[in-house]
């Protein structure tokens, strides 16, 4: 029988209510029972008090984008690189890689994510490894397997490694699978259909890359430019493929593959796609380490987004693209090319709104009655703060302690 725990903080950060001050959580059975100030809380019997009477707690971060199997070409790519170069760097390293290095190097993305409190994960991964290494860690999270094929002769063999990485997981518990058509220009008509069918069918969750470079659009517009030249260069190009005469987003939706997707970076878009991405209640995954590791130079239509109620959270993408899996530091970022977001929204979209984009919301991302006890304690500095949200995007990289469903993941709690 699971244990009743008390969980008493000098900071509280709900999320989804203002902050506690003197505040106290009780867990049961791995879920809030209690949340609230301390002259507020029932008189609860509970086999274990957790004291973190000089500590900020909140939920713990969600990063819902990632290639952890990435991890390891940290530093061996030329940071600014154009993009169709990075992609030639990218496959030429992954192509060397084996097994044994893939789960290495995963295992190390994992590590950093945790210890900058990190307890959910969106992992885009080809064949799956990091499905049983969050598993084995006691992490929450979802592994999307990736399907590129642009091709029309790759698609029956795409469908088929999707089902065979798929039914070599065991789809119980904190860790679910989902399905990452990679992107509009790396995969056939007939791939992005059958596989977004595939998912929906079985109600698996979908993440696609979208609009993230000019060149992008330009391909998916006209056919023409320099992921056209990489395709001919990989020798993938296929004669039959026909450009749609309109942008990645609105491509997307003439072939019935956008609603209810997780939408991957969306750097390039106008009124047109915003119309489409609220009616397909499109989540949004902002990466702003990435864009600036690029060296990208563009007005990112964040405030747009959040003007149309267009659910936004922060992705670090992999360390092939970023200096880090740091979500402290995203938000960071964030507020530097935002000043106008307040700290507590900077917040929400590291914890409640990542939840929305991985269809967890019900569960976690905020700390309230019923949610799974998914916690991050940070430390004080010895002196008073007046807003622990600020504190806490402004000043912290790592945290003291993790507890998801209430258990101890991070053993350094006193």
């Amino acid at each position: 029988m699971d244990k009743t725990i008390r969980l008493e903080a000098k900071w509280i950060i709900p999320v989804s209510s203002p902050p506690i001050e003197d505040g106290v959580i009780i867990i049961r059975e791995g879920r809030i029972l209690f949340i609230g100030k301390e002259e507020d809380c029932p008189d609860v019997y509970c086999d274990e008090i957790i004291d973190c009477q000089h500590q900020i707690v909140m939920p713990g971060l969600i990063n819902p984008h990632t290639h952890l199997s990435l991890s390891g070409l940290k530093g061996r790519i030329r940071e600014g690189i154009g993009f169709t170069d990075w992609i030639r760097e990218v496959v030429s390293y992954t192509r060397e890689m084996n097994q044994e290095e893939e789960i290495f190097w995963a295992k190390m993305g994992i590590d950093e994510l945790v210890s900058a409190g990190t307890t959910t994960i969106g992992d885009i991964s080809r064949l799956g490894y990091s499905w049983n290494i969050l598993k084995e860690k006691g992490l929450r999270g979802i592994v999307y397997i990736e399907v590129i094929g642009f091709n029309r002769s790759q698609r029956e063999k795409e469908i088929r490694a999707l089902q065979v990485s798929i039914e070599s997981l065991s789809l119980n518990g904190k860790v679910r699978v989902g399905v990452s058509p990679h992107s509009p220009y790396t995969l056939s008509q007939a791939l992005l259909k059958e596989s977004y069918s595939f998912a929906v069918e079985r109600d698996y969750p979908i993440a696609i890359h979208i609009a993230e470079t000019l060149s992008e659009s330009e391909f998916i517009k006209r056919g023409t430019g320099e992921i056209r030249d990489l395709m001919i260069g990989f020798g993938l190009w296929d004669e039959g493929w026909n450009p749609s005469g309109d942008s990645p987003v609105r491509y997307l939706n003439s072939l019935g593959v956008l609603k209810g997707i997780m939408g991957i970076h969306l750097n390039h878009v106008d009124d047109q796609d915003l119309d489409l991405l609220e009616e397909n209640k499109v989540s949004v995954i902002f990466c702003p380490g990435s864009n600036q590791w690029f060296g990208r130079e563009i007005r990112y239509p964040l405030s747009v987004f959040l003007e149309r109620g267009i659910n936004v959270a922060l992705g670090t993408d992999s360390l092939a693209s970023n200096w880090s899996l740091n979500p402290f530091l995203e938000m960071r970022r964030t507020k530097s090319l935002f000043p106008q977001l307040d700290y507590h929204h900077l917040i929400e979209m590291c914890t409640i709104n990542g939840a929305k984009a991985l269809n967890m919301e019900d569960q976690i991302g905020d700390l309230s009655i019923g949610k799974y006890a998914d916690i991050v304690i940070i430390d004080l500095p010895d002196g008073m703060i007046r807003d622990p949200a600020e504190y806490v995007v402004t000043k912290i990289n790592k945290v003291k302690g993790i507890l998801i469903e209430g258990k101890v993941l991070m053993p350094k709690l006193k």
